[in-house]
């Protein structure tokens, strides 16, 4: 049976901003560059897809770009997304979990704490809702 955190974040959500943050309080490059752009979209019969993207229009680095799709559960504030679609080959047949949090309209989406350059670091994805 959905919950009522499953009802609610049904439907279209656009990305408004990222940010990642280490264990420490440092502040890392944004995902996604800084003019981050994306989609994502909840379905009730637990069907979801994603779609991220680097929006700068000059880059002097690769452009940052995931897709990927799957059937998705919520426990408590916890989502999880098993991958059954991906451009990154690697994420199929595994779960995104992400920290679930619903406030003022907005969607907060943020990952579990990764090691990267030496530091531990969770990335923040916020999401405004379009339909």
């Amino acid at each position: 049976m959905p919950t009522n955190l499953h009802q609610s974040i049904c439907g279209v959500w656009r990305l408004i901003s990222t940010r990642a943050l280490s264990e420490s309080g440092n502040e890392w490059p944004p995902p996604y560059g800084t003019e981050p752009r994306g989609l994502v979209q909840f379905h009730a019969n637990q069907r979801m897809l994603c779609v991220l993207a680097d929006g700068t229009q000059v880059l002097e680095r690769p452009r940052e770009y995931l897709s990927y799709t799957g059937e998705y559960s919520i426990d408590n504030d916890v989502l999880a997304t098993v991958v059954d679609g991906s451009s990154d080959s690697s994420l199929l047949g595994k779960s995104q979990v992400r920290e679930v949090m619903l406030h003022n309209a907005r969607l907060k989406l943020v990952t579990p704490p990764v090691p990267i350059d030496g530091d531990i670091v969770r990335r923040e994805f916020v999401w405004e809702k379009l339909a």
